[in-house]
């Protein structure tokens, strides 16, 4: 079974579990946030760069990069290996 090192206590953890048995560490969450505040800005973002700038190439650039965000976060929390 492989390990790695555990990002906030340094223990090995095996690699197909969510969290760090002894501290609790998931390395995975901030992402997640990171995800659920970046989908629906860039969704704003790229609302703004139609209405306001006519430049409707990139408003769909960076409408599709938050769509496909808020596709992904799904896969997220439930494609995890369960400790």
């Amino acid at each position: 079974m492989e390990t790695q090192p555990c990002g906030d206590c340094g223990e090995p953890i095996p690699t197909d579990v969510r969290s760090c048995p002894e501290c609790g560490f998931a390395p995975w969450k901030p992402l997640l946030g990171l995800g659920v505040l970046g989908a629906p800005c860039s969704l704003w973002i790229g609302f703004f760069l139609l209405f306001l700038s006519g430049i409707p190439l990139l408003a769909y650039v960076v409408w599709g990069i938050g769509a496909l965000t808020l596709l992904a976060l799904p896969s997220a929390v439930f494609a995890r290996p369960t400790d």
